[in-house]
C-alpha cells in the first residue's frame, strides 16, 4: 500500500488547479489491471462531476479534506 501524505495532497491540489477540469488523480494500485483500483482524486471547488453511477462496480469514496455538495437520487424500494 502506498502512503499519501498531506504534502502529497497539497501538491495534487495545486496540480488540479492548473488543469481544465480542475481535477488530478494519483493511482495507488501498482497495475492498471489490478482488480481493486485505489486512487486519490483532488478536485478544486469549481470542479463539477455530473451525477452518474457505475452499476457493474463496487465503489467506496472517502473524503479526506473536503467541502462538497452531493446530490443523490431518491432511493426507491
Amino acid at each position: 500500500m502506498k502512503k499519501v501524505t498531506f504534502s502529497d495532497l497539497q501538491e495534487q491540489s495545486e496540480q488540479a488547479a492548473n488543469t481544465p477540469r480542475f481535477r488530478a488523480h494519483r493511482n495507488l494500485h501498482p497495475e492498471l489491471s489490478d482488480p481493486v483500483q485505489r486512487l486519490a482524486i483532488a478536485m478544486e471547488p469549481v470542479s463539477y462531476v455530473r451525477p452518474h453511477r457505475h452499476p457493474h462496480t463496487n465503489l467506496f469514496n472517502v473524503g479526506s479534506s473536503a467541502r462538497a455538495v452531493t446530490v443523490c437520487p431518491p432511493v426507491i424500494s
